[in-house]
């Protein structure tokens, strides 16, 4: 668990892979992503 929950509570899934999709797009070169499912 984070250091402090509240950080990342109420944060939908579009915010989560657009924050990504941004970091991605600024590498130098196009990185291998895996995927996982969020479990049950």
């Amino acid at each position: 668990m984070p250091a402090d929950p509240e950080a990342v509570a109420n944060r939908g899934l579009s915010v989560v892979t657009d924050h990504f999709a941004a970091l991605i797009s600024e590498l130098p070169d196009r990185p291998i992503v895996i995927g996982h499912s969020f479990g049950g």
